[in-house]
């Protein structure tokens, strides 16, 4: 019996099934999404959960005060997330940090 493609990840070579879960800097899980199929891309994933990403991503009292020159203009009420290469366009959408290698 032939598995369903759909299932497949490419990142990962192997069948799976995605699950994103966002954590705090302190390591608190603070959301988990259903699973999709493996085949889905990381972005599309964060897409489908924007408004919880934004609405999380506020600053609040003293982080006002904290900011990011690379971003600042473009979100300056927000606070940055760390994301991997598999989440390339997300900026565009929220105050996303994605490392160089």
């Amino acid at each position: 019996m032939l598995e369903c493609k759909c299932y497949f990840s490419g990142k990962h070579k192997l069948y799976c099934h995605k699950t994103e879960v966002t954590v705090t800097p302190t390591g608190l899980a603070i959301d988990t999404t259903e699973h999709k199929p493996g085949s889905i891309y990381n972005l599309v994933s964060v897409q489908a959960n924007l408004r919880f990403h934004q609405e999380s991503l506020i600053k609040y009292g003293d982080d006002e005060d904290i900011t990011d020159p690379s971003l600042s203009t473009k979100f300056p009420d927000s606070s940055g997330v760390l994301m991997d290469k598999g989440y390339q366009g997300a900026p565009q959408q929220a105050h996303a940090i994605i490392p160089k290698k």
